[in-house]
């Protein structure tokens, strides 16, 4: 029984902490102000640089059917029960995009040495940028390998 308690505790806490990251929280501020923002960030590309095209489109609609569900309703909990979970589940779900939407837009700085030089220079990237070419490095690098174990391989470019 305390398990039960404490993950219902811990499902309350995490969901809470989770609305109050900057997002889309339609029980705490006026909605149109939030869309808006939202709405305005994305089409600027500062903030949410890296969300893919269908991410967006996903977004944008479902923001669009959170302002035709809460339509003239004084308040969220005005709204029918089911119209409260579908509400609540869009929330969720255009929370979850932009979160990591937001995480691999952020910009990561580092300072490497140029070759053959003594001096560094700061080279900056997304994270999403960075992840793209450390796999692409790795996929290079699992290539020069196989070449070098069966050498009647031709070389590709």
């Amino acid at each position: 029984m305390n398990a039960l308690l404490g993950f219902a505790l811990f499902c309350m806490l995490g969901s809470t902490a989770h609305a109050t990251q900057g997002d889309l929280d339609v029980q705490s501020r006026p909605f149109a102000q939030q869309a808006q923002l939202i709405r305005s960030a994305i089409a600027t590309g500062e903030e949410y640089s890296e969300i893919s095209a269908s991410d967006r489109d996903v977004v944008l609609a479902l923001l669009t059917r959170i302002e035709t569900t809460l339509g003239s309703a004084e308040s969220v909990d005005a709204l029918l029960t089911q119209a409260r979970v579908d509400l609540f589940n869009d929330q969720e779900q255009v929370n979850a995009i932009l979160t990591g939407a937001r995480e691999d837009s952020r910009i990561i700085c580092r300072r490497t040495q140029v070759t053959g030089s003594h001096r560094k220079q700061q080279v900056c990237a997304t994270k999403a940028e960075r992840d793209r070419q450390i796999a692409a490095d790795r996929e290079n690098l699992d290539r020069y390998r196989s070449m070098r174990t069966d050498p009647g391989r031709p070389l590709e470019p």
